[in-house]
């Protein structure tokens, strides 16, 4: 009986997703607060500095958000889908040209589209699982826009592959 309990559970813990895990450098506020800043440049075309709600995203990634949630809260903004003139078909096209920076094919495109036509893209609760699901199809898409590099916390722990410059910093 033990056997069996112990088998089930092993195939239970085999076929389980596994939690994505976080970016360990992106705890630190600092590297965190930077990649912020890059996605407000990137997408929405200003720095993230005088955004006082800027703040919440950073939190967000410190406290354990993935990067992908974090991401898509920003591209559902209001202020990112009226540079696609609130429409459904422009907000897509933008989401390939800014995160995956290419055009999409035909097939992606009426994926895409049918899906936000589907539901009300004027909610911005639907523009953040299409844009959350966007991102979660392309894995790693968060990177394209500027990811900080980790900062070597002293002069022992660093990237072996870079040369250390203890007078930069």
């Amino acid at each position: 009986m033990k056997r069996l309990i112990l088998l089930a559970g092993a195939a239970v813990l085999a076929f389980a997703p596994a939690a994505p895990a976080q970016e360990p450098y992106l705890r630190d506020p600092g590297n965190a607060a930077a990649l912020v800043d890059g996605w407000y440049q990137r997408f929405l075309g200003r720095t993230a500095r005088t955004d006082r709600g800027s703040r919440m995203w950073v939190d967000q990634l410190v406290g354990g958000s993935s990067p992908e949630a974090v991401l898509a809260g920003i591209l559902s903004s209001d202020e990112y889908y009226n540079r696609a003139q609130s429409r459904p078909e422009q907000f897509i096209r933008n989401l390939f040209r800014d995160v995956l920076q290419r055009q999409p094919n035909q097939r992606e495109y009426d994926f895409w589209v049918r899906r936000a036509y589907a539901q009300d893209t004027e909610d911005m609760k639907t523009r953040q699982d299409i844009a959350y699901d966007f991102l979660s199809r392309n894995p790693g898409s968060w990177r394209t826009a500027t990811a900080p590099e980790p900062e070597p916390r002293d002069r022992y722990d660093y990237d072996y592959r870079r040369p250390y410059y203890p007078y930069r910093r």
